[in-house]
């Protein structure tokens, strides 16, 4: 379960902003804006343009986590956690 720990806590931030292209350096340090990351550049560090979305989707199959089986662990926890959902007549 670890690993679901760590994409979690390496992902959560998708959900806080509408952004999933980061400015990001070798060492993994996500930057929030152009001027940090710029600042980061300027003193020797090399930056790249990440899309976050897309890593998380790779990471995730390299889990061993197709789609499906992602909508089926959404729709269990939302069972586990919520209550099974009452059906409209």
């Amino acid at each position: 379960m670890t690993e679901i720990q760590e994409f979690v806590a390496t992902y959560a931030d998708l959900l806080k902003s509408d952004e999933v292209i980061v400015h990001c350096d070798t060492e993994g340090n996500i930057y929030s804006s152009i001027e940090a990351a710029y600042a980061a550049k300027k003193s020797g560090k090399t930056i790249e343009l990440i899309n976050l979305r897309e890593t998380a989707m790779e990471d995730l199959k390299d889990m061993g986590i197709t789609k499906t089986e992602a909508n089926q662990l959404i729709h269990l926890l939302e069972f586990l956690y919520a209550g099974k959902k009452r059906r409209r007549k």
